[in-house]
């Protein structure tokens, strides 16, 4: 008997190492039974509880079977998933428990959730819950599919389909409100039929522990229009490069990974009334295939509206609209347009054209009637389009709005209190450019709005100018495109984005410069805001020239904004409350209600008494000595007699003056004298008369020569540009070295000339690298001081500079000043 116990210890082996060798042995070189055999070892060491003795077991399989040992360890993990996997779904149904359950429902998963749903008519259809070891009882009349997630702090919400056996339809509920059982059985009660949640909060629980994951995660478009993603989006679809991609029946898109949502587009709203239902704007912004050609379009425009050139500046201001992003990067804003006309005139037609370049007929927002809710909406809700507003009228809107007008060039609607924390706030952007339609040209608050916006006046036309029957028929014949849609054009213009985006800085920079040399060139003064606006228009239309086929040249649309900006810039500048001020007193001085002498006086002085303070001057000024105070009585009397109502009060005129060009300080005292020999002593305003411009006496004839001259010198000094008489003027100093030897001595002789240059371009040249070749009138001003000392003023009227390399030159640390 030992002898056989002996012989058995002795043939014994390791269980794991002989299956291991037995499996692989038997599979053979079949690849189907060797991956099998792996399999089967891989599970089995998964089973071996000790990590180090598993991990030994596997060491020596490998050498001994020749399993490759990455091989085998990839196997052990496939394995240990597969395990956790099944014992994650593996259910132990009681046997106490005996349920009956209808055929296709599997007892351990209902067991498992803690209900089951049946799709089976509209009698039996809903959820299912248990009720005790044997019955289950029915908690609703529908079953629910999870659709989307509208992941948003403001805005969260989930997206559910609802069937109750005999429709399906989708429903939104608020993420939050969805763990409420009350909100969740109503916001599906609300819905067409009659479906009914009897449950509890349990039974609502057990839902949503099953649904919950199953939510497609999606971001709601919160505003139509260009998106910072780099896509347009439209209510029912979005276009990338030139390709449109529809939205499906929940209202969702995919672009580059991520789904987006647009409830305008989902049918949880399509059968909404118009008058309730709170995404109706939003269906304006429509694609549908385009029915012409951008081209096409422009020479439509243009052929019907032809007052003002008003076609042409309505192109121009659809790209600035469509671009309104990167043209406001320049100088954080973008201009409005103001189209302005008598009642018939054909403004409203005109802006209506202009807006269904991006709307199918989206109605105006009117400034005058809409609540301020429905106002800021249609600020902030579209991006990179042209919104219409009517009713543009200073008098009659309230203040608030005309504010709101003013501070949509900068790009802010409105800021209010955000999720009813007073301590949070949300500030609604402006994405759009505003298009403004009214029958007056708005000059409220120093021209406020006026300066922001370009400017189309409309004008009745007269019964022999009256429209022909071609010109009726194109306009017949644009209305009826724009009736069927015409923003699936948009496209076409939106594919050189990237292009734009790019050129646009430089290509501004450069119609600016351009436009402003070619304005001070003719000696006329322009309103710096009003040129930067206008050349926002150029500057589209120069990219555009060479990518579409316009019906006028860029030459002529050139030239007409040129003479726009000269035009409004002067109106600008004749209507602001300080000319107007001025104008007056001329007036009431031609009309001898203002004595000179008396109400004001004009003196040349070297020095004066300003501010309590002696002031000298390097040359005789002229100075105008104004009683402000008697005179703005007689001002307001005058305007109230001509306008009907007051002018600008005191304090406000005080303000203006003394930032006003010219405004040197205030005279404690001086001596005033009328024509009958009545003096008064008083304080009075004090102004450089000659850079003020205002022609309060007679100019008296200069008899200083001027030379024609040219000199060579070097900068001395900074430069800088300054308007002077209207013209925005490069100032700067050289000085020239006129030392000349006496009797074999040098004798130092360097003059300073103070140069006024109103080519800009010649910034570029002032350099101390160079020396400076000045061409221009030159002008001495020759004046002996109160000690007895000969002044010189040395003034050049530049006509040419160049630059000329040397090798010495006088540098500004040597100037013997």
């Amino acid at each position: 008997m030992p002898e056989l116990l002996e012989g058995i210890e002795s043939e014994k082996q390791d269980a794991v190492m002989y299956k291991a060798r037995y499996v692989i042995e038997k599979a053979g070189s079949d690849p189907d039974k060797y991956a099998n055999a792996v399999r089967i070892i891989g599970f089995m060491l998964t089973n071996i509880g000790n990590v180090v003795k598993r991990e030994k077991y596997a060491e020596l399989i490998s050498k001994q079977c020749k399993i490759k040992s990455s091989l085998l360890k990839k196997q052990m993990a496939a394995c240990t998933e597969e395990t956790e996997r099944e014992d994650s779904t593996k259910t132990n149904v009681p046997d106490d428990v005996q349920w009956s359950l209808p055929r296709g429902v599997n007892v351990e998963e209902a067991y498992r959730n803690g209900f089951y749903a049946l799709e089976k008519g509209a009698e039996h259809t809903g959820y299912y819950f248990p009720s005790g070891l044997k019955e289950w009882q029915q908690q609703s009349n529908f079953v629910i599919k999870p659709m989307l997630h509208v992941v948003s702090k403001q805005d969260n919400k989930r997206i559910l389909e609802i069937y109750n056996g005999i429709s399906r339809q989708l429903v939104d509920i608020d993420s939050r409100l969805m763990l409420s059982v009350d909100h969740f059985a109503g916001s599906i009660y609300q819905l067409p039929g009659n479906n009914i949640f009897f449950g509890t909060k349990q039974h609502l629980m057990k839902l949503l522990k099953v649904y919950g994951e199953h939510f497609e995660v999606c971001y709601e478009l919160k505003t139509l229009g260009w998106q910072e993603e780099g896509f347009f989006a439209y209510h029912n679809g979005i276009v990338i490069g030139k390709e449109f991609i529809s939205m499906d029946e929940r209202g969702t898109v995919d672009a580059d990974g991520r789904k987006y949502y647009s409830p305008s587009a989902s049918s949880i709203y399509a059968n909404a009334r118009k008058d309730d239902d709170e995404y109706a704007n939003d269906r304006y912004l429509h694609y549908g295939e385009p029915l012409i050609t951008f081209e096409q379009w422009c020479k439509r425009i243009v052929a019907v509206y032809t007052e003002s050139n008003s076609g042409m500046f309505g192109i121009a201001f659809m790209l600035i609209g469509l671009f309104q992003d990167i043209i406001r990067s320049i100088d954080k804003n973008c201009p409005l347009l103001s189209a302005y006309g008598e009642k018939g005139s054909g403004k409203s037609k005109f802006a209506e054209s202009i807006s269904n370049a991006f709307f199918n007929e989206l109605p105006p927002c009117n400034l005058f009637h809409s609540t301020d809710f429905a106002f800021a909406n249609r600020l902030s809700r579209y991006s990179n389009c042209v919104v219409w507003f009517d009713e543009f009228n200073d008098t009659t809107i309230r203040e608030e709005r005309f504010e709101a007008v003013k501070a949509s060039y900068d790009g802010i609607a409105r800021e209010r209190g955000r999720g009813g924390n007073k301590n949070k706030t949300e500030i609604l952007s402006v994405k759009s450019a505003l298009l403004l339609t009214g029958q007056y040209l708005s000059t409220k608050d120093d021209n406020a709005a006026l300066t922001r916006c370009i400017i189309v006046p409309f004008k009745k036309r007269a019964d022999d100018t009256a429209f022909k029957q071609e010109e009726i028929k194109q306009y017949e014949e644009l209305k009826a495109l724009e009736s069927k849609g015409l923003s699936g054009m948009l496209p076409e213009v939106l594919q050189y984005r990237t292009a734009f985006r790019k050129t646009y800085p430089m290509l501004f920079a450069e119609t600016f410069s351009e436009m402003r040399e070619k304005i001070t060139s003719v000696g006329t003064s322009f309103n710096e805001r009003v040129l930067r606006n206008y050349c926002a228009m150029a500057t589209c239309i120069k990219f555009f020239s060479d990518k579409f086929s316009f019906p006028f040249s860029t030459e002529y649309f050139n030239t007409t904004v040129h003479s726009e900006v000269i035009r409004l810039s002067a109106l600008i500048s004749e209507s602001d409350s300080l000319a107007d001020f001025w104008n007056t007193i001329v007036y009431l001085m031609e009309t001898g209600e203002i004595e000179e002498g008396f109400h004001f006086k004009v003196e040349t002085h070297v020095n004066v008494n300003i501010d309590g303070q002696e002031r000298k001057f390097p040359q005789p000024v002229k100075i105008l000595f104004l009683r402000l105070t008697t005179i703005h009585k007689l001002y307001m009397e005058s305007f109230r007699r001509q306008n009907g109502k007051n002018g600008v009060n005191l304090k406000t005129i005080e303000l203006y003056l003394t930032t006003a060009r010219g405004y040197l300080g205030r005279s404690k005292s001086s001596s005033y004298v009328s024509k009958h020999g009545d003096r008064q002593i008083t304080s009075g305003f004090l102004f450089n008369y000659d850079v003020l411009g205002v022609p309060l006496e007679m100019e008296k004839s200069d008899t200083t020569e001027r030379v024609l001259s040219t000199l060579t010198g070097v900068l001395f000094g900074q430069y800088r540009i300054q308007h002077v008489s209207g013209k925005p003027t490069l100032c700067y100093e050289i000085v020239v070295d006129h030392s000349y030897m006496l009797l074999d001595k040098q004798v130092e002789d360097k003059r300073i000339y103070k140069c006024y240059d109103v080519n800009l371009d010649n910034e570029a040249k002032l350099s101390t690298m160079y020396s400076l070749q000045i061409t221009g009138e030159l002008k001495e001003n020759k004046w002996t001081d109160g000690a007895g000392i000969e002044k010189v003023k040395r003034i050049v009227q530049v006509t040419e500079i160049n630059k000329i390399i040397s090798e010495t030159g006088i540098r500004e640390n040597e100037m013997p000043f």
